[in-house]
């Protein structure tokens, strides 16, 4: 299933951050960027980025999840060859942040440093990838932290 665009609207127009959950369902073989070849295995992904600019989270969700786009930054690939089955919006939040509580999990791994965190010093990558049994799971405790945060919205699943 993909994030409807009905629960990319309801997302917050403001800056922030977002956590996208990708599924590829073949694996991922080609050039991104000044990363050059990168090879990805079928599977679960976790993309975490910011929103800073016009229409905040809501808008660059909204990019993300359109088949149709530009080839800008480097999950522009991934949402090219796989699909966007969750998106969960911070307003306000951070994606190293969000890498940090996620890497506490069991098996989650960075697949190829440097994806998405080029203009970061903080984080290795932007990019996780899940273990197919602690997906939900981790999911949910995204989520839950920022239902304890007192702000935030989750579309899709």
């Amino acid at each position: 299933m993909a994030v409807a665009q009905t629960d990319i609207a309801a997302m917050p127009a403001e800056p922030g951050a977002y956590a996208l959950h990708i599924v590829l369902p073949r694996r991922f073989e080609g050039a991104i960027g000044a990363l050059g070849p990168v090879s990805l295995k079928r599977g679960d992904y976790l993309y975490l980025g910011s929103a800073r600019g016009p229409g905040g989270i809501s808008s660059r969700v909204g990019r993300h999840c359109r088949p149709e786009k530009k080839i800008h930054w480097h999950i522009d690939h991934l949402t090219v060859a796989g699909r966007v089955t969750e998106a969960v919006a911070i307003p306000g939040g951070s994606e190293c942040t969000l890498a940090e509580l996620a890497l506490t999990f069991p098996g989650v791994t960075v697949p190829v440093p440097g994806f998405g965190s080029s203009d970061s010093k903080r984080c290795m990558s932007h990019l996780l990838l899940l273990p197919k049994p602690l997906c939900a799971a981790i999911l949910d405790n995204i989520k839950a932290s920022v239902r304890n945060s007192g702000e935030g919205t989750t579309s899709g699943r």
